[in-house]
């Protein structure tokens, strides 16, 4: 017999005729332009959430599903946290911030402890406009106007695994038709090892955005 369950880990508490947050964090923001993510191994979750009262002071936190156990990730106090992710093991997070705290918009990495934040540059782009993270942890893919970027952060090596004219740089598991408008084609869900990538767009004679499965080398 199937057993479900829930269980809450932030909430209210209804006082007094009103909800009201006795302590942070408080108010989570999961979904809808705003920082939200699971580990590959369904462990360890990370959200932006309200630090206190100021309805501009926001961070990002991690909740652990095993000990229930929720902690304060950053230390930003600001609400501009768009994109997040993390890798299989919840060890690493990756995150895309568009607010002036730090070093600014762009995107950024951090340890599940707290330590080791560090801003994520580009050799060719003015910032890295994060898109997606691949599970075990070692590369991060953005997106130019006509490009599609992967870097990798244990060395920072930056390659450009699709643009107008290296389409055939991919291994297609489907009939490729693009890319005719390459600011349209998106990466949007990367395999564990990051070999294997879902890329959304608008193909060759076609009106409508189409999704192929596509491989590529990521040694």
């Amino acid at each position: 017999m199937e057993t479900k369950r829930h269980e809450t880990l932030i909430a209210p508490c209804f006082r007094e005729e009103e909800w009201k947050w006795d302590s942070s964090p408080r108010r989570p923001l999961s979904g809808g332009g705003w920082a939200f993510g699971m580990s590959a191994d369904g462990g360890t979750i990370v959200f932006g959430a309200q630090n206190s009262d100021d309805s501009d002071d926001y961070d990002l936190y991690l909740a652990d599903w095993k000990d229930k156990a929720i902690q304060k990730l950053t230390n930003f106090n600001d609400r501009w946290f768009s994109l997040a992710d993390i890798d299989q093991e919840g060890k690493t997070i990756v995150f895309f911030y568009a607010g002036k705290k730090q070093q600014g918009i762009g995107t950024y990495i951090i340890s599940r402890d707290g330590t080791g934040l560090k801003y994520l540059k580009s050799q060719t782009l003015p910032r890295i406009e994060f898109c997606e993270f691949s599970d075990d942890g070692r590369f991060v893919f953005y997106k130019d106007v006509y490009r599609i970027m992967r870097l990798r952060i244990g060395n920072a090596e930056e390659t450009m695994i699709l643009s107008e004219s290296a389409s055939d740089s991919f291994s297609e598991t489907a009939p490729l038709d693009f890319p005719q408008f390459p600011s349209f084609w998106m990466p949007r869900i990367v395999s564990l090892d990051g070999r294997l990538m879902l890329i959304e767009g608008i193909p060759r004679g076609k009106a409508a955005s189409e999704i192929y499965l596509c491989s590529y080398d990521s040694k």
